[in-house]
């Protein structure tokens, strides 16, 4: 968090981190609904945008 925090951001870069944060995000939330018997969403990001293709 300190590094986050301590880190100049520019656009881009930010970007690249909040779409790892979103994949990895869904990945764990369609791992926990699977682990408890349940279907996996199909989303791969948690974030609105992440899950369009381009």
């Amino acid at each position: 968090m300190d590094a986050a925090l301590g880190k100049q951001w520019v656009s881009r870069d930010f970007r690249g981190e909040r779409e790892q944060l979103g994949r990895l995000g869904a990945s764990y939330m369609n791992r926990v609904r699977v682990d408890d018997g349940l279907e996996a969403t199909g989303i791969t990001s948690l974030w609105p945008w992440g899950n369009r293709t381009e």
